[in-house]
């Protein structure tokens, strides 16, 4: 099968990193410094949840299933 090049329907990392944007900058966070907003992103790491990341990972097959369904086209993730 070949692998597209870059398929957000097929990288769950593409969730993880919504969910950490959305903890970065809850209630329109801004940041005066790169030192506040490293301090940020550790900070809503360390918030992330593991059941959820486990979950996304979970999902790959049916993730997957819809792709090759859609023959490559988009999905609902």
């Amino acid at each position: 099968m070949v692998w597209p090049v870059k398929s957000p329907d097929l990288s769950p990392i593409e969730n993880v990193w919504s969910m950490l944007v959305r903890d970065i900058y809850a209630e329109g966070k801004q940041f005066g410094t790169v030192s506040e907003l490293k301090v940020a992103i550790s900070a809503a790491w360390g918030r992330l949840s593991q059941v959820k990341v486990a979950e996304l990972i979970e999902g790959m097959d049916k993730r997957m299933l819809e792709v090759i369904r859609n023959n490559g086209g988009l999905t609902h993730y």
